[in-house]
């Protein structure tokens, strides 16, 4: 890590922006793990330290992998199956339903059961990228 570090401090955020691949035959493994990071992330979290250091412009480098198809904006049901168990329980007793059932139960259960403003109103809701 700290070698890592050493190498990266000696370039600016700037200078990581040329480095952005276009392609995944130019990813390193820092774009690699970014990718995987991002993998149901809320799509407003704000990336800083190492990421930032590692990436460079994190926003560009986030529609280059839009762009690629490597990710994508996750549909409704994709975020409500981002919801903890709790939220659902929550989400779904909020609105008198059933809470009983593992947790692909209680996502069909708000899916089948709730208009897409009660879903996206509740406080638990992030759009997500996936």
């Amino acid at each position: 890590m700290f070698k890592l570090f050493n190498s990266l401090k000696a370039r600016s955020p700037k200078d990581a922006n040329n480095d952005l691949p276009i392609s995944v035959d130019m990813f390193k493994e820092e774009h690699w793990r970014f990718l995987k990071s991002l993998d149901k992330s809320p799509i407003n979290k704000k990336f800083t330290g190492m990421v930032v250091l590692e990436i460079g412009d994190v926003d560009k480098f986030i529609k280059n992998l839009l762009n690629m198809n490597l990710i994508k904006y996750a549909n409704l049901r994709e975020n409500v199956e981002c919801f903890k168990v709790v939220e659902l329980k929550e989400l779904l007793k909020d609105n008198s339903l059933m809470v009983t059932g593992n947790k692909l139960q209680l996502v069909e259960r708000v899916i089948d059961n709730l208009q897409e403003t009660q879903i996206k109103n509740n406080k638990y809701y992030k759009e997500s990228y996936v």
